[in-house]
């Protein structure tokens, strides 16, 4: 059994530990207990925003480049994201990806390819309001 317990209040805290009393001891098959402030993932509406920005330039620039928003979702994912590295024996690959970040990160990687599209394409994209995206 997996289980991911979100502590807002006292009665998840006990909940948790309680998760952890019941935990069979089997030293061939041990478990890990990990503690850490809750981050809060990406948004529905930043990754909605991000399709939307995608198409925007994926617009401005097919008559140039035929790119489709996929395209220009990888494109601007290897711009501006650091890769996750994954190895295996001698295989070594990058990975880009948006599905770990967290909303701050998201919303900084949204940041860095507004201000890359109104630099390099003189081109204004979609903005909320709320320039949190989420």
């Amino acid at each position: 059994m997996q289980a991911q317990v979100i502590i807002w209040s006292e009665k998840q805290r006990e909940f948790a530990l309680q998760q952890v009393r019941d935990m069979p001891i089997d030293t061939n098959k041990p478990h890990v207990v990990t503690v850490a402030p809750f981050v809060k993932k990406r948004t529905n509406s930043q990754l909605a925003l991000l399709w939307v920005r995608h198409a925007e330039v994926s617009k401005a620039v097919a008559d140039y480049t035929g790119h489709s928003p996929e395209d220009i979702h990888e494109i601007l994912k290897h711009k501006f994201l650091k890769p996750r590295i994954v190895e295996l024996g001698d295989t070594i690959v990058e990975r880009y990806s948006t599905k770990g970040l967290t909303v701050q990160e998201m919303t900084e990687f949204m940041q860095r390819i507004e201000a890359w599209a109104q630099t390099e394409l003189e081109l204004v994209l979609a903005s909320p309001e709320d320039r949190r995206y989420g």
